[in-house]
């Protein structure tokens, strides 16, 4: 929704670049778009949505293309009723295409293997490609001022992906996902709970106390 203000109301350079930010969105979203339904590892992930196809975005990849199953935008979709924005013509190509990607997301390491008959993809942990992660001034700072660095590190640790790797506290990061349909699919965590009834956050069936060992080569999982 700011996004969308902020493109259609702000000056030139605001819209400009807004626009490369939501193009660079919805390109990833698409990317990660299998049998029509939306598969990515994730920094939050709720019970309710860990079936992909009710995820609040996925009724994003319904507005791109409505041959698609279609999810509860929880409001902001009237945005998109109005705005001048306009999604970028070959999104829906790139949503049936055969992706296989490595690339980062914030301090993340994000896999991508999507063929006509499956999708497997991951976030890495930890990571070892002699990536330097971006200074995150909130770790060495106590008395801070609220700067766009300081906002950015203060939401990178609160999603934890920052520091994914084994063997410590997770919350509800999501870190792997192998779909054969977007009905059939699998993915492991490690209960944060000890009962699906739980209000704990990570839960049962989401996100992970402790979190685990993650890497994919191509169309492998370890």
């Amino acid at each position: 929704m700011a996004l969308l203000n902020l493109y259609d109301y702000g000056d030139s350079q605001i819209k400009t670049m807004t626009k490369n930010i939501l193009d660079k969105t919805f390109e990833q979203l698409s990317l990660h778009t299998f049998d029509g339904t939306l598969f990515a590892p994730m920094g939050r992930v709720y019970r309710q949505i860990i079936i992909p196809f009710q995820k609040g975005a996925q009724s994003i990849i319904n507005l791109i293309n409505k041959n698609t199953p279609i999810a509860d935008g929880e409001g902001w979709l009237s945005f998109f009723a109005s705005t001048g924005y306009e999604f970028s013509s070959d999104l829906i190509y790139i949503m049936n295409s055969n992706v296989s990607k490595v690339y980062s997301s914030g301090n993340t390491l994000i896999h991508l293997e999507k063929s006509d008959n499956y999708c497997l993809t991951s976030a890495q942990s930890p990571r070892f490609d002699n990536y330097k992660t971006w200074n995150n001034e909130t770790l060495e700072n106590p008395n801070f001022t609220i700067t766009n660095s300081y906002t950015k590190g203060i939401n990178e640790r609160f999603h934890g992906t920052s520091n994914i790797r084994p063997g410590v506290y997770g919350y509800q990061q999501h870190l792997w996902t192998a779909a054969l349909s977007n009905e059939a699919f699998v993915f492991a965590n490690h209960p944060g709970s000890s009962s699906d009834d739980s209000s704990l956050r990570p839960g049962y069936w989401y996100g992970n106390g402790i979190m685990p060992a993650v890497k994919q080569e191509k169309n492998i999982l370890y």
